[in-house]
């Protein structure tokens, strides 16, 4: 039992850094056909999960739950497809564009599905889920993206202090997540999507965080 602290650390850091490696610039260079293929790599095999968890006498919860576990995707082979020099071509850029709106449409879901708005819609549990996501979505896709620039300069002007932030970062995120209901997955997500920038990839900083999420 005292084990489970390091296991959801882990979990947390695995989400951030889902969403600290996905390329924000190429999602804005290919944004209109990374919508469209975002949207329908989640809903088709979202809607076949939840008939198909309906078929099986499941109740609605668990088959839109069903359905957003089969709607998420991880770039697995992505370091494959870069040793291969691949990272350039277009159908590469929208399947990693894509993700972020896959990855994060279905995080939404499983907060919803597991803080009981979906039995619920109309009443407590939906409004609540409303507000939190919002207040998460400013802290970690406004604020963060605001006051980590500012700490890097300022407070953590070295690589093992700015890792110390990361840590905070999706730590606090996921804490707030957890105060309105919502998996602190979610948090971390996000998070992780909002120190982006500021974490070059291939960077000092970003192999250590990369280092460290490994080990974990």
């Amino acid at each position: 039992g005292q084990m489970d602290a390091l296991g959801d650390i882990g979990l947390l850091y695995l989400m951030f850094m889902a969403g600290l490696e996905l390329d924000l610039i190429l999602f804005k260079r290919y944004r209109n056909a990374a919508l469209g293929f975002g949207v329908i790599t989640f809903t088709c095999p979202f809607v076949i999960g939840i008939v198909v968890g309906q078929l099986l006498g499941y109740s609605v919860a668990t088959s839109i739950l069903l359905g957003s576990i089969w709607a998420s995707h991880t770039l697995v082979s992505l370091p494959e497809v870069k040793q291969a020099g691949l990272t350039g071509d277009r159908s590469v850029a929208l399947t990693v564009s894509a993700t972020a709106l896959t990855d994060t449409l279905a995080l939404i879901v499983l907060a919803a599905a597991t803080s009981g708005a979906v039995d619920d819609p109309n009443g407590r549990p939906m409004l609540d889920l409303t507000i939190g996501l919002v207040v998460l979505g400013i802290y970690t896709l406004v604020v963060l993206p605001r006051i980590g620039p500012w700490v890097f300069r300022t407070i953590a002007t070295e690589r093992t202090t700015r890792l110390v932030f990361l840590i905070f970062a999706f730590s606090s995120a996921g804490l707030i997540a957890d105060h309105f209901g919502i998996e602190g997955l979610v948090g971390a997500f996000l998070a992780g999507l909002g120190v982006n920038r500021i974490v070059p990839a291939g960077g000092p900083l970003a192999e250590r965080v990369e280092f460290l999420g490994n080990a974990l």
